[in-house]
């Protein structure tokens, strides 16, 4: 094109003074084409910016919102908070579920006699009793490595557990043991309701954490 327009007015001029005004429109014209497809050009270059920058803005977004929150640590150190919560979830679950035999929140039965009675009392207090100390060993000697958070749960729904096995025991200081459901308070009852939902609470909480962690 620019060959073209360097030649064509000395072409159209040996042709004959007319030819120069022909020349000056084609020179002309040939300019505004030139800068139309110019300008064409950079409105699809500046379109296809905007689209790629749009696209880029969009997945940092994406990317941003999926790593809020992580933790990136060693395989070691993930293995090992994989490890210490199944432990202490372990003896969670087995203290929450020997806690509600002992009181439970809903209808139970109990034998007729009065020594089997006493004997299957004795036997849910034992149980019980073994497992919330389970616990307790299991807290402490992980207590380090356990979240601030994840600990103060774990040590409320304990103490919680530990007042139900202190008014149990009161129990055995009546020779009367048949029927111990009237002897229980209807707190220690709602208190067994309230320690099975704040399980559910910490078993949640606990899987939100291990999501947080991520292999590096």
């Amino acid at each position: 094109m620019k060959d073209f327009l360097e030649i064509a007015p000395e072409f159209l001029a040996a042709l004959g003074g007319g030819s120069i005004v022909i020349a000056a429109m084609i020179k002309y014209s040939a300019n505004n084409i030139a800068t139309a497809l110019q300008k064409r050009y950079q409105l699809e270059l500046d379109e296809r910016f905007e689209t790629y920058k749009s696209q880029l803005n969009k997945q940092l977004a994406e990317d941003k919102s999926r790593m809020a929150g992580k933790r990136y640590v060693s395989k070691a150190y993930f293995d090992r908070e994989i490890e210490i919560n199944q432990q202490v979830s372990k003896a969670m679950c087995n203290m929450v579920r020997d806690i509600s035999l002992m009181i439970p929140s809903g209808c139970s039965s109990t034998p007729i006699d009065k020594n089997e009675a006493y004997k299957e009392n004795l036997q849910l207090y034992h149980a019980a009793n073994n497992s919330t100390g389970a616990l307790q060993n299991v807290v402490e000697q992980n207590a380090p490595f356990i979240t601030e958070e994840i600990y103060e749960m774990v040590n409320e729904i304990r103490r919680l557990c530990k007042m139900q096995l202190e008014e149990f025991v009161e129990l055995f200081d009546n020779t009367d043991l048949g029927d111990r459901h009237k002897k229980i308070s209807h707190d220690a009852y709602e208190r067994t309701e309230e320690i099975n939902k704040m399980y559910k609470e910490y078993v949640k909480l606990v899987r939100d954490y291990l999501k947080t962690l991520e292999i590096a």
